[in-house]
C-alpha cells in the first residue's frame, strides 16, 4: 500500500481531531511548546516522528533531529509494541486512544513510564497522529512500592511476622485484657511486653475506643466474624504518630487477635499518588484547552470565536459565575468580550466599558507588575471599586495577557462567594491566557495584512483609473488634432485655393488678350499657368493629406481606394487595396485612426522598406474591423528595438490602434517584407 493509500486507510474513519494550516504551524508549535506535556507527531502510516517539542525532548534526553529519525517501535521496549500498535489501531478506527503507564526507553537506556493521549492531527492538508506524554514514573514508583508493601504485609499477615496483640474478654465483653504481645507490636508501639501485659486495653494503649478498633473487637468476639479496621487514627497520647491497618479475627479459643501494621508510609503514598493524578488530571485538561483554542488559532477564526473558545476553557478550569477579556490599548481598557454578566444585570454595563486605566487601582497593578491578581473578598478589599451593577461581585481573579513584554489585556473572572479563587487558580489559567495573547497577535497580524492587501487594491485601482485616464486624454489630443488639421483643410480651400482659382482666371484673361503679340510673351504666360496648375495640384494634394474630404463624405473603403492614385507617375511603389465597403459605417474615430495608421505604414514603405508592391485589406466580422497593410520591402527585425522615424512611426501606429481600443501587431524579418495588422472591436 502507498504512503498516500494508508493516509486514506488510517483516517477512513474521522472523528474529533486537531486542525492546522500551513499558514499557521508557527501558532501550532508555539502553543505545543508552551505545553508542560511532551508532544511527539507521527506519519499515520510508516510511525515515523515528523515533530517533537522541547518537553519530550527533555523527557527522552533525544534532540529533536534525533527524533525526528526514529519511529514509533524505536523508544519503546519490546513488551510494549502491542500496546503502542493497539493504539494506532483505535486511531484507525476513529477513536482517541489513551494508554496508561506504558513504558519509554530514554537515550540513555533507563526506562519512563507515560500517560499517552494520541489524536489525529490535520497538519498543512495532510493528517498526523499526535501523541501528548505525560511522565507518570513517580507514580509507576509509587504503585510498585505499594504494591511490594501490599505483598510483603500479606505474607506477614499469614506468617503471623507483623503487630499482633491478643486480647480476652472480661465481664461478657464489656473489657478486653491483653494478654501477650509480639516483639513486633512491642516496637510500633513503643512499650514493653512486661509492662502492657494484663492490663486493660483502654489502659494499656489510651485512645483505643476513640478510634474505634475497641469496639471492632467487641463486634468480632460477640459475631466471631473477623473485622478489617482501616485508617485507624492516631492515639491520643504522642507515642503513635500514623495510622494502623488492623484485622482483628476470633480464635477458636475465645480470644480476639488484631493483627496489625503500621501503614503511614503506604497512606502517605496514597495521598501522594491522590495528589497526583489531581495534577495529572488538571493538565490533561489544560492540554486539551490549549489544543481546542490552538485549533481555532489555525483555523483561522475570528478573534471573538477564540476569545469565547477561551472563556469556555476557563469554565472547565476554574469555573466562575462571570467572566471578560479587556484589552488595553492607548491608557484605556475596554471589555473585548463578556460572560455570564447578564444573569446578575451587569451585562450591559461590563460590555461598554471603556475606562483609562487609571480609573482601577487593581487593574493599573496587573499591568505594572505583569503578575495575577486575587481578590479573596470584594467587600474587605479598600482596592476594590464598586460599581452599582456589579456589586454582587465578591471575589475576583486577574490574569494579565502579555505579548511581547507589554501587558496587552487582562482575562478576569468573578464569582459571587468570597475566597472563591485562588494563586493556584491563577498559575492554572496563565497558559490560556498565553493563548490569547497567540490570538490577539494573529488578529493584528491579519488586520495589517489586510490593511496592506487593501492599500495595494487602492493603489492598483488609481493605477488603473489613470492609465484609463491617460488614453482619454490621448484620444481627446487625437480628436483635437482631427479638428486642427479639418480646419486648416477648409482654410487652405477656402482661401488659398479660391485665390489661386482667381488667379488662374485672370491669366486666362491675359493670355486671350495677349494673343495677338509676341509669341514670346505666350510663351512666358504658358509656363506662368503650368507653374499655377502645378501648385493647385499641390495644394489641394496638401488638402487631402491633411483631411480627405473623401474619408468623411463615403467613408473609410473609399478613402482607402484612393491611395493607389497617390503613387501614380515617377513613383515605381504599386499599390493594390482589397477593401470593400462597410455596412454599417465604422465609427469615425475608429474610421479616422484607420486610415492615419495606413498613410504612416505607407509612409514607411516609401522611406524605409524600398518595396515594389503594397497590398492593403480591410474585413470586418463579429463586430471586429481588421486592416492589413502588407510590402514585399527589405522587412526589419522588430525585436532588434531599433530607434529613428521606423522606430517612431511604429509607435505612433500602435498609439493610435489602443486610442480606439484596438491592437496592433507587427511581423517582420530582414529580407521577408513587412505585415501590419490591426484589429478594433465597433465601440
Amino acid at each position: 500500500m502507498s504512503d498516500t493509500q494508508g493516509e486514506r486507510s488510517f483516517f477512513s474513519k474521522r472523528s474529533r481531531r486537531l486542525r492546522y494550516s500551513q499558514s499557521d504551524q508557527f501558532l501550532f508549535q508555539k502553543l505545543v511548546e508552551m505545553a508542560e506535556e511532551g508532544v511527539l507527531v507521527a506519519h499515520p502510516a510508516t510511525r515515523k516522528f515528523l515533530f517533537a517539542n522541547a518537553a519530550i525532548c527533555r523527557m527522552l534526553q533525544f534532540s529533536a533531529e534525533e527524533l525526528c529519525c526514529m519511529a514509533v517501535e524505536d523508544i519503546h521496549p519490546k513488551e510494549a509494541i502491542d500496546r503502542v500498535l493497539a493504539a494506532f489501531y483505535d486511531l484507525t478506527q476513529g477513536r482517541k486512544s489513551l494508554v496508561n503507564s506504558i513504558p519509554v526507553r530514554r537515550k540513555d537506556g533507563s526506562i519512563l513510564y507515560a500517560d499517552i493521549t494520541a489524536k489525529p492531527a490535520l497538519i498543512a492538508g495532510r493528517e498526523y497522529a499526535a501523541a501528548f506524554f505525560a511522565d507518570v514514573t513517580c507514580r509507576v514508583e509509587a504503585e510498585d512500592a505499594l504494591r511490594v508493601s501490599e505483598e510483603r504485609y500479606r505474607q506477614l499477615f499469614d506468617r503471623m511476622a507483623g503487630c499482633v496483640a491478643v486480647y480476652e474478654a472480661q465481664a461478657d465483653g464489656q473489657d478486653f485484657v491483653l494478654t501477650d504481645l509480639n516483639r513486633a507490636a512491642e516496637q510500633t508501639e513503643a512499650v514493653s511486653k512486661a509492662d502492657v501485659v494484663g492490663k486493660s486495653i483502654l489502659a494499656a494503649f489510651p485512645g483505643t475506643e476513640k478510634s474505634g478498633l475497641f469496639e471492632a473487637i467487641q463486634r468480632v468476639w460477640r459475631t466471631g466474624e473477623p473485622e478489617h479496621h482501616s485508617l485507624v487514627a492516631k492515639y491520643g497520647d504522642e507515642r503513635i504518630q500514623g495510622w494502623q491497618d488492623n484485622y482483628v479475627y476470633r480464635l477458636p479459643s475465645g480470644q480476639v487477635v488484631a493483627a496489625y501494621e503500621d501503614v503511614t508510609e503506604r497512606e502517605k503514598a496514597k495521598e501522594s499518588l491522590r495528589v497526583l493524578a489531581e495534577a495529572e488530571r488538571e493538565q490533561r485538561i489544560l492540554a486539551e484547552a490549549l489544543a481546542d483554542v490552538a485549533v481555532g488559532i489555525a483555523a483561522k477564526r475570528t478573534l471573538q470565536d477564540i476569545l469565547a473558545e477561551i472563556l469556555d476553557q476557563v469554565q472547565k478550569i476554574v469555573p466562575y459565575t462571570s467572566a471578560n477579556v479587556a484589552l488595553i490599548r492607548d491608557g484605556v481598557i475596554r471589555t473585548a468580550l463578556a460572560r455570564g454578566y447578564e444573569v446578575l444585570g451587569g451585562q450591559d454595563v461590563v460590555c461598554a466599558l471603556a475606562l483609562p486605566v487609571e480609573a482601577f487601582p487593581l487593574t493599573a497593578g496587573v499591568i505594572e507588575n505583569k503578575g495575577a491578581l486575587v481578590v479573596e473578598d470584594s467587600q474587605t478589599d479598600p482596592r476594590w471599586v464598586a460599581m452599582q451593577d456589579t456589586a454582587w461581585v465578591r471575589s475576583h481573579l486577574a490574569v494579565p495577557i502579555v505579548s511581547h513584554e507589554q501587558v496587552v489585556g487582562i482575562l478576569r473572572v468573578d464569582s459571587e462567594r468570597p475566597r472563591q479563587f485562588t494563586s493556584e487558580d491563577a498559575r492554572r489559567l496563565k497558559p490560556l491566557a498565553g493563548a490569547a495573547a497567540v490570538a490577539l497577535e494573529n488578529a493584528q497580524l491579519y488586520e495589517r495584512v489586510q490593511n496592506e492587501l487593501t492599500a495595494r487594491r487602492q493603489t492598483e485601482e488609481a493605477l488603473r483609473h489613470s492609465a484609463q485616464r491617460l488614453h482619454a486624454v490621448a484620444a481627446r489630443l487625437a480628436e483635437a488634432q482631427e479638428t486642427e488639421l479639418r480646419r486648416i483643410s477648409r482654410e487652405l480651400h477656402d482661401r488659398v485655393g479660391q485665390t489661386l482659382t482667381a488667379l488662374g482666371m485672370r491669366l486666362d484673361s491675359l493670355s486671350a488678350d495677349l494673343r495677338e503679340g509676341s509669341g514670346t510673351d505666350r510663351v512666358t504666360l504658358d509656363a506662368a499657368r503650368a507653374l499655377l496648375d502645378e501648385s493647385i495640384r499641390s495644394v489641394r494634394a496638401l488638402m487631402a493629406d491633411l483631411r480627405p474630404s473623401i474619408l468623411d463624405d463615403y467613408g473609410l473603403a473609399a478613402a482607402l481606394n484612393s491611395f493607389p492614385g497617390w503613387f501614380r507617375g515617377p513613383s515605381s511603389l504599386a499599390v493594390r487595396v482589397d477593401a470593400p465597403e462597410v455596412k454599417p459605417r465604422l465609427p469615425q474615430e475608429i474610421a479616422t485612426a484607420l486610415f492615419r495608421i495606413t498613410q504612416e505604414a505607407l509612409a514607411n514603405v516609401v522611406k524605409h522598406a524600398k518595396a515594389s508592391n503594397v497590398a492593403i485589406r480591410l474585413r470586418e466580422r463579429d463586430g471586429v474591423a481588421r486592416l492589413e497593410i502588407e510590402d514585399d520591402g527589405a522587412g526589419f527585425d522588430p525585436e532588434a528595438g531599433e530607434v529613428g522615424d521606423l522606430h517612431w512611426g511604429m509607435e505612433i501606429m500602435r498609439e493610435r490602434a489602443e486610442s480606439v481600443g484596438g491592437c496592433l501587431t507587427v511581423r517582420s524579418s530582414p529580407g521577408h517584407g513587412t505585415h501590419v495588422v490591426v484589429e478594433v472591436p465597433r465601440l
